[in-house]
């Protein structure tokens, strides 16, 4: 019997799954972020034509980057995981 679980470990794991971007006048960065799921870009261009979709990566980088939006990189974030365990 296996006892190992099909959930993978929340420390080995990545930023994975897709996002919408959208413009967001009400935001002084101008940009929205919402929708997530983890493995159907399809599902949130469906529920939101409108928007872009995007990995979650590529969402903080353009999020950073363009709209200084302070956020901790992925090392950071892996490093406050560790902690926390």
């Amino acid at each position: 019997m296996s006892t190992e679980s099909s959930t993978p470990n929340p420390l080995e794991s990545t930023l994975t799954g897709y996002v919408a971007l959208s413009e967001a006048a009400a935001f002084p960065s101008g940009i929205g972020i919402g929708m997530y799921s983890r493995d159907s870009p399809d599902s949130i261009r469906r529920h939101r034509p409108n928007s872009v979709v995007t990995n979650v990566e590529r969402a903080r980088q353009i999020a950073r980057d363009y709209h200084d939006w302070d956020l901790p990189s992925e090392d950071e974030i892996l490093e406050q995981r560790l902690r926390a365990c």
